[in-house]
C-alpha cells in the first residue's frame, strides 16, 4: 500500500479508533496465538449503509479470562448510533447483568451471549431485546489496552466525579483535567466498585471515555504526518478491519464531522433484581424499552 493511500485511510481508522480506544486489544485464544480486535459487519452478505439512515453500530468488550475467544462473555456493551443527516451520535450502555431472552438459550445475563453463541448470538440478542438492526459489530478486549492508548499518545480527560481510591482497577483520580495514558485510562474504564451505582457508572464512565477518544482522534488528525503515521500504525497492529477500505473511509470521514458535543451518552435504565440461584441481575424496566424505542427508531437519544 502506497504512502498516499496509507494517508487516505487514517480518517478511515478515526471512527475505529474512537470506537474501540476504551477497550482496543488482542484475544488470546487457547493456543496461545492472539487475534486482533474485529470490526466488522454485523450480518453477512448486508451492503453497507446508505447514509440517509442511522447507522448502528455494536461494541463487545470480551472478557479474557475465559480463553476461548471470540465464544467469550461480552462484559462490555454499548450500543453506539450515528445520525449521518443531523451529525449526531448516541451511545447507550447495557449492563452486563441485564437479564434477557437469549436466543435457543432462555433467559439468562445478556454477557451469556457472547460465551454460548459469540458475537453473532450477542448482536441476535441485543437486536431481540432492543429492535434496533446493526450495521457493524467491534470485539474487543483489555489485553493490550495500556500499551494501544500509549501509542494512540493518551487521551485528554476531564474527571467530574471525587470518587475514593479503587485497589481492583487502580483507579485513584480527584476532580480535573488528566491526560490519561494506557494504565490511566484503563484504571477510569475499569473502576465500578467505588462508583456509586456500580456496573451502571461504569457503563457510562466508559461511553465518556468513547467521546473523549473522539475528541483526541480529531485533534490527532490535524497534527502533523508523523502523529498520524503513528496513530496509523497502531492501528494496523491491533484492528483487524472487515469491511471495505472504501466503505470505512467514508464512515470515517463522517465521524471526523461529528462535534463531541453532540454525542449523548447513557445507560440503560435498569432496576436490580435475584435471578436463578440468587444470583444478582439487572431487570429490563419499562423506562429501559423506551429508550430501545427512541433510539432505534431515529439514532438520537431524548428525541421521542
Amino acid at each position: 500500500m502506497s504512502a498516499r493511500r496509507k494517508l487516505l485511510l487514517f480518517p478511515a481508522c478515526g471512527l475505529v479508533a474512537a470506537l474501540v480506544w476504551t477497550t482496543v486489544g488482542s484475544f488470546t485464544t487457547a493456543s496461545g496465538q492472539t487475534q486482533p480486535t474485529v470490526i466488522a459487519r454485523a450480518h453477512a452478505g448486508d451492503h453497507g449503509p446508505t447514509y440517509t439512515q442511522p447507522i448502528f453500530i455494536l461494541m463487545l468488550g470480551g472478557d479474557l479470562r475465559q480463553g476461548n475467544s471470540p465464544h467469550t462473555r461480552t462484559d462490555s456493551i454499548h450500543i453506539v448510533a450515528i445520525d449521518p443527516r443531523t451529525l449526531h451520535a448516541s451511545i447507550l450502555g447495557i449492563p452486563r447483568d441485564s437479564y434477557v431472552p437469549i436466543p435457543g438459550h432462555g433467559s439468562s445475563k445478556i454477557n451469556d451471549a457472547g460465551e454460548f453463541g459469540g458475537p453473532q448470538l450477542t448482536i441476535a440478542t441485543v437486536e431481540n431485546l432492543t429492535k434496533c438492526r446493526f450495521s457493524y459489530y467491534t470485539l474487543t478486549s483489555f489485553t493490550n489496552f495500556r500499551r494501544v492508548v500509549d501509542e494512540f499518545g493518551g487521551i485528554t480527560f476531564k474527571v467530574t466525579d471525587n470518587l475514593a481510591p479503587d485497589h481492583f482497577s487502580k483507579y485513584n483520580f480527584h476532580p480535573g483535567v488528566y491526560h490519561f495514558d494506557g494504565a490511566d485510562a484503563l484504571a477510569y474504564a475499569r473502576n465500578r466498585h467505588t462508583r456509586p451505582a456500580g456496573d451502571f457508572d461504569r457503563s457510562f464512565a466508559q461511553g465518556q471515555l468513547i467521546i473523549a477518544a473522539l475528541a483526541q482522534q480529531q485533534a490527532n488528525s490535524k497534527k502533523d504526518p508523523g502523529t498520524i503515521l503513528r496513530a496509523l500504525g497502531a492501528i494496523y497492529r491491533n484492528i483487524r478491519l472487515n469491511i471495505p477500505i472504501g466503505e470505512a473511509l467514508k464512515l470515517g470521514l463522517l465521524s471526523l464531522k461529528i462535534s463531541p458535543k453532540n454525542v449523548t451518552n447513557a445507560v440503560m435504565k435498569g432496576g436490580l433484581g435475584t435471578g436463578p440461584g440468587g444470583s444478582s441481575i439487572v431487570t429490563v424496566t419499562p423506562q429501559a424499552r423506551n429508550q430501545f424505542v427512541d433510539l432505534c427508531s431515529d439514532g438520537q437519544l431524548g428525541n421521542g
